[in-house]
């Protein structure tokens, strides 16, 4: 049996290489400048920038998850993100509360 050469491979013509990727990819004029800095935030200035980065583990009922999904599906964003809009207007009307609990226990730490 001759051995198979890929020498001429039609398939190549459809695939680019790395370099040409990357060509294109210099070529272009991208304007993202939102990286971070290592500048010190103030609380309030801090909140504006803080990233989502802990988790919780909910447990819900299957009827109160499929009413979520349906409304995020028709808000087009995610279950995700309809969750923390809805505790994050939750946390600011009871931003009383949050005040309160600082002066109580702040004293404590």
């Amino acid at each position: 049996m001759a051995k198979k050469s890929f020498k001429y491979n039609p398939a190549l013509q459809f695939i680019s290489s790395a370099d040409d990727a990357h060509n294109e990819k210099s070529e272009e004029q991208t304007h993202n400048t939102d990286y971070t800095d290592n500048k010190q935030y103030t609380d309030n200035e801090y909140n504006k920038h803080e990233r989502k980065s802990k988790r919780l583990n909910l447990l819900l009922k299957p009827s109160i998850l499929a009413n979520l999904n349906k409304i995020a599906y028709m808000k087009q964003t995610s279950v995700n993100d309809l969750i923390n809009s809805v505790l994050n207007d939750y946390s600011e009307r009871e931003k009383e509360t949050v005040s309160m609990y600082d002066k109580i226990f702040a004293e404590k730490l």
